[in-house]
């Protein structure tokens, strides 16, 4: 998994809880980054 200072960069929230699956090499937020993310639906 490529993140940090590197190409491509995308945004990883603090404060949330995630989950990583190595072998599926899945990278999954399990909580809304938003308080109120309703309109992005």
């Amino acid at each position: 998994m490529d993140f940090g200072h590197t190409g491509p960069q995308w945004i990883l929230p603090l404060g949330i809880k995630a989950e990583i699956d190595c072998d599926a090499r899945i990278f999954k937020l399990l909580e809304e980054i938003f308080k109120n993310s309703s309109y992005l639906a």
